[in-house]
């Protein structure tokens, strides 16, 4: 060993050498990860339009059967699907603004609150097809599906029940009055 170093000189030792290599390793790794992550959301989003062109095809198909029944067939499918653009608005005004609360739940939360609010919509449905005391029992109903967000505040809860009810409610009068007329 000598005292002096040349400082011009690189030494080569396995300290130096390990963390490189660990470097290039753990790049290689996070590469192959990256590339599979790739391949899997690319295979998720083919999977995902063959889901939805099936179901356009399918759905064109049962219009074609539809236009082959009587009209009185016609007339009874036409008031099943009616109660379902009722529960379709009723769904829409319950998932606005909800969204980035969703998406920050837990995968078993994020289930069983959109089970309970399917629920609560058919229900909000039956409610109003009924007609009595209405804005009651549909606040009370999306309080309680509120209540399923974990740590959600008294007040957003309240202001937001209030909300969605007048839009349901708006939105299915004007519904109501086509119908009359």
């Amino acid at each position: 060993m000598s005292i002096f170093r040349n400082p011009f000189v690189k030494e080569k030792s396995s300290e130096q050498m390990t963390p490189d290599l660990m470097v290039r390793e753990i790049s290689s790794v996070s590469e192959k990860e990256a590339q599979s992550n790739i391949e899997a959301q690319q295979e998720k989003a083919r999977e995902h339009v063959e889901k939805q062109a099936q179901e356009k095809l399918t759905a064109v198909e049962s219009d074609q059967q539809t236009r082959k029944m009587p009209s009185t067939a016609r007339a009874a499918l036409s008031v099943v699907s009616q109660k379902s653009i009722n529960l379709q608005k009723i769904e829409r005004v319950m998932e606005e603004n909800m969204e980035t609360i969703f998406f920050k739940m837990d995968d078993a939360h994020r289930r069983m609150f959109k089970e309970e609010g399917e629920r609560t919509a058919r229900q909000i449905e039956n409610v109003i097809a009924i007609g009595k005391s209405m804005a009651v029992k549909i606040l009370e109903l999306l309080k309680n599906w509120l209540r399923l967000i974990p740590g959600v505040n008294k007040f957003f809860l309240e202001q937001e029940a209030k909300i969605k009810t007048d839009k349901i409610l708006r939105d299915t009068d004007i519904e109501r009055a086509n119908h009359k007329s």
